[in-house]
């Protein structure tokens, strides 16, 4: 389930999306789309270095 909300009402346009992640079985399941856990670290670090200024 991908749900999508754009806010025009503040000064700098944006979007807020909340994400369900389903599994082929209907099960509840982020290690489907993004892997094991290790490669969820990997990502939030990778994140985070994109985040730097």
């Amino acid at each position: 389930m991908f749900n999508p909300v754009l806010h025009l009402d503040e000064q700098t346009p944006h979007i807020h999306a909340t994400v369900v992640l389903i599994d082929a079985a209907g099960k509840l399941s982020c290690r489907a789309m993004l892997g094991d856990r290790q490669k969820m670290r990997d990502m939030q670090t990778n994140f985070g270095e994109h985040q730097k200024v």
